[in-house]
């Protein structure tokens, strides 16, 4: 059985369980959308680790939602056939972390259109679900080396949901999207959020980065509590670093970006500069980490 609004349907047999399953227990929405900020895919990734053997809670109806012809669905043509459209999909699905607590994932594409009805959809879901606490996770480019230890920066609606380290950025106004929008009208009605971005370098951005999503479970687990085994991201994880490592010997001139990079980094973590020099690329004019999301999306909205 089904129950269905104008813009999402559930499944109420799901739904139920679900109520069981959490028994009183709070529940953790985990959002990670396509098509806004995910340098190294760090959101799809973990998203996709986090939903192995989940059930489907709620379907979205991507016809209010999503742009086909900026985003166009594929589709297979084969002896004389279209087959295997894959139609645009946004959906929370309902997984377990590590130690069994009830997992909420919302996950699919970002909508292009009516984002306010959408974030009051995804509240109302959250009410209904007694979803205690949401955490957005998705990777941001910056000016920063592979061989150094990941970068993350937290948000939340609540100082006292933000661990107690060091900010590496200060203000900045930059493109805003779905998941940013939903943690303000999330904290306006009295709901807990946070958001988890990982600074991925630059060079790395637009490929898959496990080492980024790895980052992004520990500081998950960190953070809030919840844990999702990253094991199946590890192996992957390695190999990436490998291929990385032998790039490097291949190429000087990258190699010489990597070292300077490293010394950014390096000065900036012994306390002899300001962090936001992190947001500068080697030789680059001005320091806007602004102006690198812009061309991240720009990049994005070209592919």
């Amino acid at each position: 059985m089904t129950q269905a609004t104008p813009y999402y349907t559930v499944d109420e047999a799901v739904a139920q369980e679900l109520i069981e399953r959490a028994a009183g227990r709070p529940v953790t929405l985990l959002v990670a959308l396509e098509g806004y900020l995910d340098a190294g895919r760090v959101g799809e990734l973990v998203s996709d680790t986090a939903i192995v053997g989940a059930e489907r809670l709620v379907t979205f109806n991507a016809d209010e939602f999503i742009d086909y012809r900026s985003r166009r669905p594929r589709i297979t043509f084969a002896e004389s056939r279209f087959t295997d459209y894959e139609a645009p999909e946004i959906a929370v699905d309902v997984a377990a972390d590590a130690l069994g607590a009830p997992l909420l994932v919302l996950h699919g594409l970002e909508p292009d259109y009516r984002w306010e009805r959408f974030v009051t959809a995804v509240c109302a879901i959250i009410e209904r679900f007694g979803v205690a606490l949401t955490v957005a996770i998705h990777g941001v480019p910056a000016a920063v080396p592979h061989t150094r230890p990941l970068i993350t920066t937290i948000s939340a609606t609540r100082d006292d949901l933000i661990p107690n380290e060091p900010s590496w950025l200060d203000t900045l106004v930059l493109p805003a999207g779905v998941i940013n929008t939903l943690q303000v009208r999330l904290g306006e009605s009295g709901h807990d959020a946070m958001g988890i971005a990982v600074h991925v370098p630059h060079y790395l951005a637009q490929s898959a980065y496990q080492p980024a999503a790895i980052a992004a479970l520990d500081k998950l687990d960190q953070a809030a509590g919840v844990h999702v085994d990253p094991s199946g991201l590890q192996k992957s994880a390695v190999e990436a670093l490998d291929e990385l490592r032998e790039r490097l010997q291949e190429s000087p001139d990258i190699a010489k970006v990597v070292t300077t990079l490293e010394g950014q980094y390096d000065t900036i973590q012994s306390g002899r500069a300001q962090a936001h020099a992190l947001t500068e690329r080697p030789g680059q004019a001005g320091e806007d980490l602004a102006a690198e999301l812009e061309r991240f999306l720009a990049d994005q909205g070209d592919e």
